[in-house]
């Protein structure tokens, strides 16, 4: 703390030259006792000693001097801003310096219209230091964003966690899985005079959060365990581990990214992500993408625009790239933290200390354009974001929700979990999510599968995961905007297939679908629910191709399996032209199989028209769903 009472030695001499008036040998006396106290490191004393000579002397310039200084090294802003306020109305002849210390204290204060005042008054003198002209810009730019911003306050009520969650101890960085039902966050610990960070989770009952406990061996350990990312579907976990010096160091730097996934009902043992991602700088704050393809995460390696910045690396051909810096229109001379990509991939939420705000860090956003290129970031306006510290934001899935840690408010602890509605202008794009749990169709046993969301515009997979091989349960998020196919695959199963037209979708109400994953064995069936025709036509959409593709993988897989594949129709035109209709559409199956090297002996075609309903016909729904294309299995074979 030696530094407390450190003030700037350049304009030391414009103070000497300053104070005129004579004062009192008492109060001159009491700041001779300050200098030996302040050498002596006794700051409670030295304070008081310079209050007691300000109260026999209340312009003593150099009273006020140290007083501001101390108050401005330990962050009491608004008793600094009234010692330099005061010296540059008492003492104006001090030079310029005080006055830019006085503006930005009242700054640093929230006393935006004080701070406006002072620094356009700094900001008019000449032969101004370069590096405080340049933050007097900065902060001029914040002022008037600040003065607008709280003339035009967002929706923001605050709702704290309750009880189970928040204690007396100090809760932060939440992450809320895709269903909003599992919620993991960092609570700081004190054992003996040692702090120590873990993680706690907790679920939703369905009214509020149950109680939340430590994750417990092997992901906490004595080491410091945060700022973290939870998968989607709840079952990975992305975090930072940091070697505090006072164990073997297992580790590249000071802080690395673990990663550990759930097997059942309990977390595996983490592993260090190694070289790809750490290195012996600082990393920290992951964030994984919903289609699991995509890390961002936190640096201060060499390469970088500023102190910190945001960087991400992504699965090619299996492996992991490079680290990737985000640019500069993200990334800024000062740092940027703790991002968050929400599941509909286009909107990136993080911190920022740099770009125009308020205070300290502010939440900010920035949106993909059509050309994949992050926008200018938004910040997220007053008061969501104050003159202090806004770090680490998590959004729900829905995008309803945004959730945060802060002590702004009277909470349980110094840092409490709050979530709040957000505002229309910062939510996410709309994005639901299909859940529910993979069987075997004959046992009814559990099992794990490959799950995959492709999109049907490009034939290409936008996210993969499997299901859990103890419950079978799986989660994947659907970004709207667009045509999906949702396959579920084992070796040894027949192929299960959903489809999802979110092209106009604009709600957020999520899908369950429980799969009973069927046995290869004869008789077996399966309908292709992403196989399409034009209405009336046996024409195959070029959305078909995916599902033809899998249908194509699945025999040349399994050589010895032959098929029939038939089509079905609902009830409406005469009964002659469904049953044309019907074996046209089969046909066309066949040969498309026979145009990728599916031989003619393996393959049989039938149309059953309107003979064979799986639903009613009195609904669209339900002639929908007569409406349909399947494959049947005729024989198995060696």
């Amino acid at each position: 703390m030696k530094t407390a009472f450190i003030y700037i030695l350049f304009f030391t001499f414009y103070f000497a030259q300053a104070q005129k008036e004579k004062i009192p040998r008492k109060a001159t006396k009491l700041f001779e006792e300050y200098k030996e106290a302040k050498f002596n490191n006794n700051y409670v004393k030295g304070i008081i000693l310079l209050n007691e000579a300000l109260i026999i002397a209340p312009d003593y310039l150099d009273a006020h001097r140290e007083l501001g200084s101390y108050y401005r090294e330990v962050k009491d802003y608004k008793k600094a801003f009234k010692h330099f306020s005061h010296i540059v109305k008492k003492h104006p002849k001090t030079g310029s310096t005080p006055v830019y210390i006085a503006g930005e204290m009242a700054y640093l204060s929230a006393e935006y219209d004080s701070a406006l005042v002072y620094l356009e008054r700094y900001m008019s003198k000449g032969n101004l230091i370069f590096s405080m002209k340049e933050k007097g810009q900065r902060y001029l730019e914040n002022i008037k964003f600040a003065i607008k911003s709280k003339a035009n306050p967002v929706k923001f009520e605050p709702e704290n966690l309750g009880p189970n969650i928040n204690t007396s101890l100090l809760e932060y960085l939440p992450a809320i899985s895709a269903d909003n039902e599992t919620l993991v966050f960092t609570r700081r610990l004190k054992t003996g005079g040692h702090f120590n960070e873990d993680f706690f989770h907790s679920s939703w009952d369905g009214k509020s959060w149950r109680k939340a406990k430590n994750l417990g061996s092997p992901v906490n350990t004595f080491y410091n365990e945060g700022a973290h990312s939870i998968s989607a579907n709840g079952k990975y976990i992305y975090f930072t581990r940091c070697d505090d010096g006072s164990m073997k160091r297992e580790g590249y730097g000071s802080c690395d990214i673990y990663r550990t996934s759930m097997r059942g009902d309990h977390w595996v043992k983490p592993k260090n992500m190694g070289r790809a991602i750490n290195t012996e700088k600082w990393e920290s704050q992951p964030c994984m993408s919903a289609d699991g393809q995509t890390l961002y995460f936190t640096s201060n390696r060499n390469g970088g625009f500023g102190g910190k910045d945001i960087w991400f690396i992504r699965i090619v051909d299996g492996m992991w790239s490079d680290p990737i810096n985000l640019g500069p229109k993200i990334n800024s001379p000062g740092n940027e933290e703790s991002p968050y990509i929400h599941p509909d991939g286009q909107t990136l939420y993080f911190s920022s200390n740099h770009h125009t705000g308020l205070g300290d860090y502010d939440f900010f956003l920035s949106r993909k354009n059509e050309k994949a290129e992050w926008g200018k970031p938004v910040n997220f306006g007053y008061p969501v974001n104050s003159s202090g510290f806004e770090l680490g934001i998590y959004i729900s899935t829905n995008g309803k929700y945004g959730y945060f840690a802060s002590d702004r408010f009277e909470g349980f602890g110094g840092l409490d979990i709050y979530r709040f509605e957000l505002d229309d202008k910062l939510k996410p794009g709309p994005v639901t999510y299909v859940k529910g749990k993979i069987v075997d169709a004959d046992t009814k046993r559990p099992i794990k599968a490959k799950v995959e969301l492709i999109d049907l515009d490009i034939n290409e997979t936008s996210v993969m995961t499997y299901s859990d091989e103890l419950n079978g349960e799986y989660l994947v998020c659907i970004p709207a905007g667009k045509l999906y196919a949702l396959n579920v695959s084992r070796k040894k199963y027949l192929f299960h297939s959903e489809s999802f037209s979110l092209k106009e979708y604009k709600e957020t109400k999520p899908y369950n679908v429980n799969v009973k994953l069927k046995p290869i064995k004869e008789g077996s069936a399966v309908v292709l629910k992403n196989i399409f025709f034009e209405t009336g036509s046996f024409e195959l959409k070029i959305w078909s191709r995916t599902e033809l593709d899998k249908l194509t993988a699945f025999l040349m897989e399994n050589e010895s399996v032959k098929i029939e594949i038939s089509g079905h129709t609902d009830d409406q035109g005469g009964e002659e032209l469904n049953q044309k209709l019907s074996e046209n559409r089969a046909k066309s199956v066949k040969e498309y199989l026979l145009n990728n090297s599916i031989v003619s002996t393996r393959l049989v075609y039938k149309g059953y028209g309107e003979s064979k309903p799986i639903d009613s016909n009195e609904t669209e729904d339900g002639r929908a769903n007569n409406r349909r294309t399947e494959f049947k299995i005729l024989e198995v074979g060696q």
